[in-house]
């Protein structure tokens, strides 16, 4: 009984040694020589306590939990920890003398270098950190080693041996498991909050140097617009305080007008349903400047108390907005400038080109031919400039009318002759639907129609073919323009329809253009509550797709063209009015 307790006595100094351990932990951390020292001293000191109070089997025979502490400081403190305590601790067995003090001095040399061996190969040769797996392993060196160490040393019975290894061989494990566990469990709770807290302030730093807003918003269970995070960004875009926002519900509402409050509660009854990321523009009359841009976009998500919350930033794009309006009003006044003396230019030099002021020499006239084919194209960029313009300010203008497609798409085939190329392409019409009509206004339907076939004329490869064909597709008239060139890369499928994008190729800086039709397409297929789309494949060709909704040309079906021509007028007139907004989802594919 009296060796269980004194055991026992041993395990309590090294908790303590433990608890120092914990303490100094992370100070020294970082410090090999200085945190070894320590720990060296803390370990030697507990080590000659624990030694003192071993239990002696039989004269110079001592049992005591001694090998747990040469492991437990080369675990935790390194090679400079296990040299200063084992040196110690070693002397102090020494000593005593005895028939074991050779075996237990060398027990407590071997349980420490292997100790530091097992430090070593884990953390510099492997570059882990300590864990529980960790510790079970030096546990294992603190039970076998040093009990190998004496097997092979001791000069004393066999039957002594074997009492005392019955002793220290299950306290030394046990010791360095449930003590070693403790310290490396202690460390990862405080590298853990360290890491916490360094994370949280790089990311309020990084939230405060924002060039917007961020913030984080609900719904609390009456129904109010919360916000349990905003940045200090709320200053620079709203010169208010962020607690203004944390602490009134409801707060954002009051800042915008009646029109974007509505907006943004319907944007969140939405989102809410979809789960669905959203953004819009708005207007704020800052109390200091003046009216300002906003834009807001947030994207749902469900947090840990099972609420949905909105992650998302609101910025400032009141320049972003001033530079585009500078850059169009720029624009147009300078393309309004150019089409008068262009359109005089361009028809002098098709008199001249046509023959009707005389023959001109064969020198000259190449050089006729040469600025006649690129006054035509300035006169064309300066026309889509404008059309431009005309889409983004509202005032392009449409008349619509119940009308068949296929007579406008065979006005278009038969106006292409005046911009095919020398290329011998053929233009084949398979009309699938004869009769079939939409309500569209005829001007910007060919306009549509002449840009898809210039596009599909000039890709196409000598003596090809480009196909138009006109069906009907669940309801809807299909129109689909198929040529038989190179194709569009995958890369730049996203950016077909964007304005001066072109598919950065060889062949198409020789073709030349714009950039600017499809895009132009785009808006008025959109304005005639169309969709337009594209098939690629590359070596196989290119099809352009439009659809339109179908219109019964009868007068019985008066009623409807009336309500389609209702609703398409009030699009049109909230797309003037800039109240169109689309949730940033996928877009609506094509059905093939």
């Amino acid at each position: 009984m009296d060796s269980i307790i004194s055991m026992i006595e041993g395990g309590s100094v090294i908790v303590v040694a433990v608890l120092c351990c914990v303490f100094f932990g992370e100070r020294l951390r970082g410090s090999l020589w200085l945190g070894g020292i320590v720990y060296g001293i803390v370990f030697a000191v507990t080590g000659a306590i624990v030694m003192s109070n071993s239990v002696e089997l039989i004269p110079g025979v001592r049992t005591d939990p001694r090998n747990a502490v040469a492991v437990l400081s080369g675990a935790i403190g390194g090679p400079i920890s296990a040299l200063i305590s084992a040196i110690v601790m070693m002397a102090i067995r020494w000593s005593y003398g005895g028939l074991g003090a050779i075996a237990g001095a060398a027990s407590i040399g071997t349980a420490a270098l292997s100790s530091v061996i097992l430090w070593a190969w884990w953390t510099k040769w492997r570059g882990f950190a300590p864990s529980k797996l960790y510790i079970f392993y030096q546990a294992l060196i603190a039970g076998i080693v040093p009990t190998i160490t004496i097997f092979i040393l001791a000069q004393v019975p066999i039957e002594i041996v074997l009492r005392s290894a019955s002793m220290f061989v299950p306290t030394n494990f046990l010791a360095v498991l449930l003590l070693g566990g403790l310290i490396i469990a202690e460390q990862q709770r405080r590298w853990a909050i360290k890491s916490k807290v360094e994370m949280e302030a790089h990311l309020v730093a990084i939230a405060n140097n924002a060039p917007g807003m961020l913030f984080q918003m609900t719904l609390d269970d009456r129904g109010r617009l919360c916000f349990p995070y905003v940045s200090e960004g709320s200053r620079k875009i709203f010169g208010i305080r962020r607690q203004r926002f944390l602490e009134t519900p409801d707060f954002l509402y009051g800042l915008l007008n009646e029109t974007d409050r509505a907006r943004l509660m319907h944007l969140l009854e939405t989102s809410a349903e979809s789960r669905n990321r959203w953004s819009f523009e708005a207007t704020y009359q800052h109390p200091t400047r003046e009216l300002v841009w906003l834009q807001l976009s947030a994207e749902p998500r469900v947090d840990s108390h099972e609420r949905l919350v909105w992650d998302g930033s609101i910025s400032d794009i009141t320049t972003q907005k001033r530079n585009e309006r500078m850059k169009n009003e720029f624009v147009a006044t300078v393309s309004h400038e150019l089409r008068t003396p262009l359109t005089s230019i361009h028809g002098a030099l098709s008199l001249l080109a046509s023959g009707s002021q005389g023959k001109m020499p064969e020198s000259v006239d190449r050089l006729l031919g040469l600025a006649l084919q690129n006054s035509e194209r300035l006169k064309n960029l300066v026309d889509d400039i404008l059309d431009i313009e005309k889409i983004e300010s509202g005032s392009m203008p449409f008349e619509l009318s119940p009308t068949a497609f296929d007579g406008l798409i065979e006005e278009a085939i038969e106006g292409s002759a005046n911009y095919r190329s020398s290329d011998d392409v053929a233009i084949e019409f398979h009309n699938e639907a004869p009769g079939l009509a939409g309500l569209v206004d005829a001007d910007r339907f060919n306009q549509i129609i002449a840009n898809l076939l210039s596009n599909a004329l000039k890709f196409s490869p000598s003596g090809g073919t480009v196909t138009v064909r006109l069906k009907e597709n669940d309801g809807k008239a299909r129109i689909s323009i198929t040529d038989e060139g190179a194709g569009i890369p995958a890369s730049f499928h996203h950016r077909l329809f964007e304005k001066f994008e072109q598919v950065d190729s060889a062949d198409n800086r020789t073709k030349g253009g714009t950039g600017l039709g499809l895009n132009i397409c785009k808006a008025i297929v959109e304005r005639m509550d169309g969709a337009i789309d594209f098939d690629t494949a590359m070596g196989e060709g290119t099809t352009f797709i439009v659809e339109f909704p179908i219109v019964e040309m009868a007068s019985d079906a008066a009623d409807m063209t009336g309500r389609l021509s209702d609703s398409l007028r009030q699009k049109l007139n909230e797309a003037e009015a800039g109240e169109t907004v689309v949730p940033l989802g996928k877009h609506e594919a094509f059905s093939r």
